[in-house]
């Protein structure tokens, strides 16, 4: 009863503790409480029972105290410290103690702490933790923000202005080298990097430098235009050829250096096709008014990415030249006529030779009465005026305009025909004349007179190589005309072979000049000549292949339309 108030009295009066509690065992039952009601029986699920009831069975007896944080009605938090009563001596007068009817523990004394101060404490403490913490991370990001700035904030503004002068263009400007952090690392590799561009750009200005050299100081005018057609160079070329300062036209259209704009134009059309235009024949207006002849070549210009971003044209003066092939081709043609009148007074000569023999013939003839000799000579004279008329003839053919009457002719058909009037028309011995026809040949646009004089003309050459040469007894003469078409069906191929006397080398280079001719008694050099040109009016190509006592082959090759390319005589 004495401990019974003892614990009264303190759980009453003590400001340490909360609550001082006697609960009996095994019942549960509150016999002591400053807050509780005496006699109130605890379960097991109360705080204090669950620290040793954890299931059903009894917890083994022990001498150890216990505690567990609770809360109180008010929200408190309370230290609760168990403290076993075992049933077993525990001091001197123990025996009074023993129960020899109750288990290992008579009861537990629960001592209540109230926590109250000492989370107001803790509280305090962590405001004053947090404050320390926030004062700490304060000085540290001070700290860190003036490492930076000394550290790294500055070198970065110093590696971003470093920069901003080498786009400025200031290449020779380098970082000062001796850091051995990250640093002086960037400055290193920014000093490395400066240095190469510096090289290239010393490169690269000396490539362009030369490039300029070579466009400013060459002869050829040179101009570069951009996709609106507006002048954006002029080379120094250009100035001396033309008399424009560059000053003058940069900016204007070039039009204006042009004295038909429509011969740009056609040469812009080309442009459509292909990027480029080669050797434009076209005239050029001068500052004074003149003209100058020039060869163009337009090229577009693109960017990297493909992109048309103008043309350039260089153009080569050519207005001397021109004048010296015209002076040069007055001069051939005074040539010409001159070789022309010389074989013709040579011709002439002989002609009237021959009439002057004959004359005399008759002449004597008549004084002595030879009627022989007068037919002689009349046949001289006679034959002296036909080689005349036959060179007149000849002259006024070549000289004339001839104007191609084209129509569809069958090659064949005519090549037939040719074949058999000569087969008729040839001197003993008699030429075998036949014909080599390909099938399904189609109909050459030509003018039939023209084609029929030239195959004719050459084919009579072919019979007169036939005489000049003696043959065996097992061999003839013989020419064989063959008519098939090209490979690519576009023209039709005409050719006269003989076995004949056949050509030198001289010969083969001559036989298409006017008035040169191998006949010395007959000929007048203008047959094969003739020809040569109707072939040409035709667009098309006549060539010549000879073996000397072996024979010759001549070859015309005709469009089928037409309307071939015009080619120059050939062997």
């Amino acid at each position: 009863e004495g401990v019974v108030e003892f614990i009264d009295d303190m759980s009453r009066r003590s400001a340490t503790y909360h609550d001082i509690s006697l609960v009996s065992h095994p019942s549960g039952e509150i016999t002591v409480s400053g807050l509780q009601i005496p006699g109130t029986i605890l379960k097991k699920t109360d705080p204090s029972c669950k620290l040793c009831h954890v299931n059903d069975e009894s917890p083994i007896a022990t001498l150890e105290s216990r505690d567990v944080v609770v809360s109180d009605p008010a929200g408190d938090r309370v230290l609760q410290v168990i403290t076993p009563i075992l049933n077993q001596p525990g001091c001197r007068n123990g025996g009074c103690h023993v129960h020899a009817d109750h288990g290992p523990v008579l009861g537990f004394l629960r001592t209540g702490y109230s926590l109250s101060n000492f989370d107001d404490l803790m509280t305090g403490l962590r405001m004053l933790m947090a404050l320390a913490a926030f004062l700490a991370i304060f000085l540290a990001v001070g700290v860190t923000v003036i490492m930076f700035r000394w550290l790294l904030a500055m070198p970065l503004r110093r590696l971003a202005s470093g920069i901003a002068s080498l786009g400025d263009g200031d290449l020779t400007f380098r970082f000062p080298v001796g850091r051995s952090d990250e640093i002086g690392l960037v400055r290193e590799s920014f000093n490395s990097m400066a240095g190469q561009i510096q090289a290239h750009q010393t490169e690269l200005r000396r490539a362009m430098e030369y490039l300029e050299a070579i466009v400013e100081n060459t002869a050829d005018i040179v101009i570069t235009v951009n996709t609106e057609g507006l002048i954006q160079t002029f080379n120094r070329g250009a100035e001396l050829a033309l008399g424009f300062k560059r000053e003058e036209v940069i900016g204007e259209r070039i039009e204006m250096l042009f004295i038909d704009p429509q011969e740009r134009d056609l040469a812009i059309a080309r442009l459509e096709e292909k990027d480029n235009v080669t050797n434009w024949e076209t005239r050029f207006r001068t500052k004074d008014g003149e003209t100058r002849h020039v060869l163009l070549t337009i090229s577009r210009l693109r960017d990297r990415a493909g992109n048309l971003i103008g043309t350039l044209g260089i153009s080569k003066d050519i207005t001397t030249e021109k004048e010296l092939l015209r002076k040069l081709f007055r001069s051939e043609q005074a040539a010409a006529i001159g070789r022309a009148v010389t074989s013709i007074q040579h011709a002439i000569k002989n002609m009237l030779n021959t009439i002057k023999g004959g004359l005399y013939i008759v002449q004597v003839g008549q004084k002595k009465s030879q009627a022989e000799r007068i037919a002689e000579g009349c046949e001289m004279i006679d034959e002296g005026l036909s080689r005349i008329s036959d060179l007149s003839r000849n002259m006024l053919k070549y000289a004339r305009e001839w104007k191609v009457e084209a129509e569809p002719v069958d090659i064949t058909q005519m090549a037939r025909k040719i074949a058999v009037a000569a087969s008729k028309n040839a001197n003993e011995p008699v030429v075998s004349v036949r014909t080599e026809i390909s099938d399904a040949l189609p109909l050459v646009t030509c003018d039939p007179r023209l084609i029929h004089m030239c195959i004719m003309d050459i084919v009579s050459n072919a019979v007169d190589a036939c005489d000049l040469k003696e043959y065996t007894e097992d061999v003839g003469p013989e020419i064989v005309i063959r008519v098939f078409g090209s490979a690519d069906g576009q023209n039709a191929i005409i050719e006269i072979e003989d076995n004949g006397a056949g050509m030198t080398e001289e010969v083969m280079a001559n036989v298409f000049t006017p008035f040169f001719s191998t006949k010395k008694k007959w000929g007048t050099g203008l047959g094969l000549a003739l020809t040569s040109r109707i072939i040409n009016l035709h667009n098309g190509q006549i060539t010549v292949e000879s073996e000397l006592d072996k024979g010759t082959v001549f070859r015309i090759t005709l469009p089928v339309d037409g309307k071939g390319e015009n080619l120059e005589d050939g062997r």
